[in-house]
C-alpha cells in the first residue's frame, strides 16, 4: 500500500448494519480503547498490535482480513489499492457465527 496516495473509506450495507445493531445492544464497544485503536492503525496504514490476532482470511473472504475487537466480535476489512487512492473498505463487524467464520 502507497502511503502518498489518498486513502478513502468505504462501507458495506452489512457492516453498516452490524455497527448500528451493534451500537443498541452494545454501545460500550464503540467506544471503547480496542475498537478506537482499531480504526485508528486501520486508517492510519499501522500494524494492528498482536493481541487482535489480525489475519488473512481465505475461503469466500479471500482477500479480506479480520480481526479481533472484544471477546467474539470480529472486524472484517480489506485494503485495495487503485490507481489514484488505496480504499479501505469495511465489510463485516460482527460475530464470527453471525460473520460465517470458522
Amino acid at each position: 500500500m502507497s502511503e502518498e496516495k489518498p486513502l478513502k473509506v468505504s462501507y458495506s450495507k452489512q457492516f453498516v448494519r452490524d455497527l448500528t445493531d451493534l451500537a443498541k445492544r452494545s454501545p460500550n464497544v464503540l467506544i471503547g480503547s480496542k475498537y478506537i485503536t482499531a480504526i485508528y492503525c486501520l486508517l492510519n496504514r499501522l500494524p494492528l498490535p498482536e493481541n487482535y490476532q489480525d489475519h488473512a482470511l481465505v475461503g469466500e473472504w479471500k482477500g479480506y482480513r479480520d480481526c479481533h475487537i472484544q471477546g467474539n466480535l470480529v472486524l472484517i476489512y480489506q485494503y485495495v489499492i487503485h490507481d489514484e487512492f488505496d480504499e479501505l473498505k469495511f465489510s463485516r463487524l460482527n460475530t464470527h457465527s453471525q460473520t460465517a467464520l470458522k
